[in-house]
């Protein structure tokens, strides 16, 4: 029987071999007949293909800059353990764990003040509550940055960057479902008000009936301007009226954020005239822009809440920021900036730096912006934002008295 299985097994394998070898020859002269063209026009793709190349290279660049590059770790930032405890710029007196009196003349937070035998009790008590604060802040960056050193690379690569010569599509990053969108900016920049009236331009193109609220730091809290009511003379000697006029010719509810009797408390000291500016004034007015715009939130449900603020108020990196203190976990925070402000502000960026030749092709090009975003939110707290796009300053903006930045000579 056996004998019997395997010659019909031989038998059989020559026939089942001859149809595939047939299946074979057809699939191969198939094959042959789609290559045909092709190959009748190679002669003419091998003489184009200098040019190709650098089409294709041309457009792999363009999707890389859409795309996006992640940051790279410093140069001067060496790899393995404790390398950040050694590693400081000349201007950052604030990371160095081991340097304790390098702590008392920080460059990148206010300084902390020192009472006097004039001072009043008010006085001492502003002064010992800032200077705590100040301290908090800078052991809170010293714990950050102890658990940057060990994933420095992989945080980086989640902070892409690219450059745009054209409109920034702001809800390519924003998710739908964001009920509060926080807008930082740094005041008195003409290009970082055009970009912000973009933003409100898409967000109404993408919500036509949602009603939309803007909260504005630079209004006064208890103003409204609800759509459809004429815009007051007043509202245009404001500063951000730019935006109030575009917000309104979109049907947007304007809201004053500003509790402005805190303000000019924290104003009238003697020891400071802009004390409502330091780290302990800021939280404060912080804290008393919640309560509102929560009030808000719960009348209506289903609105989107914009807050348009100094950078900051709402950057996440900040100790006891406006964002988190609303707690609203559907948020998204961008950030509208300047050139080299970053390095000046968030101490992250003294550890992480653009790409040399997206750098290069942001500063030839004085129309095109640098774009940040990030790929995980969980590093809010070390960038300070979800999406961030710097802009040139212009040669009117007021910006450059303010910050008298070296940066900005020349451009």
């Amino acid at each position: 029987m056996r004998k019997l299985t395997l010659c019909v097994l031989i038998l059989l394998c020559p026939f089942h071999w001859g149809i595939a070898q047939g299946n074979l020859k057809k699939a191969a002269s198939a094959a042959a007949k789609r290559l045909e063209p092709k190959v009748k026009t190679l002669p003419r793709l091998q003489a184009a293909q200098p040019g190709s190349q650098t089409a294709k290279s041309g457009a792999v660049n363009k999707w890389k800059m859409q795309t996006g590059r992640p940051l790279a770790v410093h140069p001067g930032v060496p790899p393995g353990a404790n390398s950040l405890k050694e590693y400081t710029l000349d201007f950052d007196a604030l990371f160095p764990a081991q340097y304790m009196d390098a702590l008392q003349e920080p460059t990148l937070f206010d300084k902390g003040f020192s009472s006097s035998e004039t001072s009043s009790l008010e006085e001492r008590l502003l002064q010992a509550r800032n200077n705590r604060l100040h301290a908090l802040e800078k052991w809170l960056w010293r714990s950050r940055l102890d658990y940057f050193e060990k994933h420095m690379l992989q945080i980086a690569e989640t902070m892409l960057t690219f450059t745009l010569d054209g409109p920034v599509n702001y809800l390519r990053y924003i998710p739908s479902d964001t009920r509060i969108l926080f807008l930082g900016e740094i005041h008195y920049s003409a290009n970082i008000k055009k970009e912000i009236n973009s933003l409100l331009f898409q967000i109404r193109a993408a919500r036509p009936k949602q009603k939309i609220f803007l909260f504005s730091e630079f209004l006064p809290q208890g103003y409204q301007l609800p759509p459809g009511q004429d815009l007051p003379d007043f509202l245009k000697k404001e500063y951000g009226f730019e935006v109030y006029q575009v917000a309104h010719d979109l049907n947007i509810h304007l809201v004053g954020l500003e509790d402005v009797s805190l303000v000019a408390s924290l104003s009238k000291q003697e020891f400071s005239d802009d004390y409502a500016g330091y780290v302990d004034g800021t939280v404060r007015r912080n804290e008393a822009w919640v309560r509102p715009l929560r009030q808000f939130m719960e009348r209506e449900p289903e609105a989107l809440f914009i807050v348009y603020a100094g950078g900051g108020h709402v950057d996440a990196s900040s100790i006891r920021n406006f964002p988190s203190l609303v707690g609203e976990k559907k948020s998204y925070i961008i950030d509208f900036d300047l050139p080299h402000i970053k390095d000046l502000l968030k101490p992250i960026f003294n550890y992480v730096e653009v790409p040399a030749e997206i750098e290069k092709n942001f500063l030839l090009n004085k129309e095109s912006k640098l774009i940040f975003h990030s790929t995980n939110r969980d590093n809010r707290k070390l960038f300070g934002f979800d999406l961030s796009v710097t802009v040139h300053i212009t040669p009117e903006d007021k910006a450059r008295e303010i910050f008298q930045n070296e940066y900005f000579e020349g451009m």
